[in-house]
């Protein structure tokens, strides 16, 4: 990954998880259609599905990347060390961009579950009487 590729790796790993967060733990929870309790077992899944999905994406897409027409793979495969190597260095590739995702991702979300947990009464609309 070079830096200019950060930004869109970065945009990846955060919009899903943010959006889930924000949609069923901040909006529902301020409508009242969900408990205050929820956002606390809401983060840790999301997380971790974060953490996941983006290990599994990285490391299947660079092998479908790799498999395209272009026959990449080929060349990867004559390099002086064993196909073994070759397969581990994907693996081990997504699972650090998937720590990635987590370390990037667990203040983000740490941030939008304490506005609600940490103040409920901001996360409710204002009563009419």
């Amino acid at each position: 990954m070079t830096w200019a590729e950060l930004p869109i790796f970065v945009m990846h790993m955060v919009v899903q998880p943010f959006f889930t967060l924000f949609v069923f733990g901040t909006v529902l929870n301020g409508i009242g259609l969900v408990s205050l309790t929820f956002e606390r077992i809401l983060l840790p899944g999301v997380l971790a599905m974060a953490v996941f999905v983006t290990a599994a994406q990285n490391t299947a897409l660079g092998l479908a990347v790799d498999f395209a027409m272009d026959r990449e793979i080929e060349d990867r495969l004559m390099a002086p060390v064993a196909t073994m190597v070759v397969a581990l260095e994907k693996v081990v590739y997504g699972a650090l961009r998937g720590l990635a995702a987590g370390i990037i991702m667990a203040p983000i979300g740490l941030l939008i579950s304490t506005v609600c947990t940490g103040h409920p009464r901001r996360c409710r609309p204002p009563s009419a009487s």
